[in-house]
């Protein structure tokens, strides 16, 4: 046995050694730290697996939250654990790994309320369902900069334009989509409701936005929901009007 080895060997065994003190740290340690703005409730287990009953951050609660930490992970400077957490209309239960300038989202379910999405956008209230699978969503500075999942939108409203029911939607992303101005991409369709629609969301660098969808209405279509069709412009000879708006968010 070399030299280089019985080092290689020793600093293996020790790395683990300390991972394993770790892990059997009580699971209140991981928010010690936390700033004033985290309340939790109902600590228990070990940072290994552990569990949560409530957190609390700023008005948004989430609970009950169980996760069990991947400890390898630590080799390559990263955090990971698969979590199952409840929201207040919904649930995730998928791996989240986390590093310095990164989170990363893998092999994931979700439901939650498009209102607790929107709440910190400029674009509004809305009201509905986001639920599906998330394969692949990494985030930098909390924005996506790449995503593979489909999502399914459901009984969507816009106050902002009237009481009338929007219908539901698909948004599937696909990195195959992808280019170097806008590394995340999906391909929006309707599946029922008072519009056909399909198109294109896409996000860029900056938290650039660009939405680009053909909307034709449908017979379940209201008269307040075709005027506002007009507002986009005269229709195509096919019925549908060109939805264009992008910006940043």
């Amino acid at each position: 046995m070399t030299t280089v080895f019985k080092r290689r060997l020793i600093l293996a065994a020790t790395l683990l050694f300390v991972i394993g003190l770790i892990a059997k740290l009580p699971a209140r340690v991981a928010f010690a730290f936390a700033p004033d703005t985290v309340q939790t409730r109902g600590i228990t287990g070990t940072l290994w697996n552990g569990r949560v009953q409530a957190v609390d951050v700023q008005g948004v609660r989430a609970g009950p939250i169980n996760w069990t930490l991947k400890p390898l992970s630590l080799f390559t400077g990263a955090l990971a654990a698969s979590v199952e957490c409840g929201l207040p209309n919904g649930f995730f239960d998928g791996d989240i790994t986390v590093r310095a300038s990164s989170i990363r989202i893998d092999d994931a379910k979700v439901s939650v309320s498009l209102a607790d999405v929107t709440r910190n956008f400029s674009i509004g209230p809305s009201t509905g369902e986001v639920s599906g699978r998330i394969d692949t969503l990494l985030l930098k500075n909390q924005w996506p900069t790449r995503a593979d999942a489909a999502l399914n939108l459901r009984a969507l409203s816009y106050p902002a334009v009237g009481p009338d029911a929007l219908g539901s939607y698909r948004l599937v992303f696909d990195s195959a989509l992808a280019d170097e101005r806008w590394p995340v991409v999906g391909e929006l369709t309707s599946v029922d409701g008072p519009y056909a629609v399909d198109g294109t969301l896409s996000l860029g660098d900056g938290r650039a936005y660009s939405m680009q969808a053909d909307v034709t209405p449908t017979a379940e279509a209201t008269q307040r929901l075709k005027d506002a069709l007009r507002l986009l412009g005269p229709a195509a000879a096919d019925g549908s009007h060109a939805l264009v708006f992008d910006g940043n968010l």
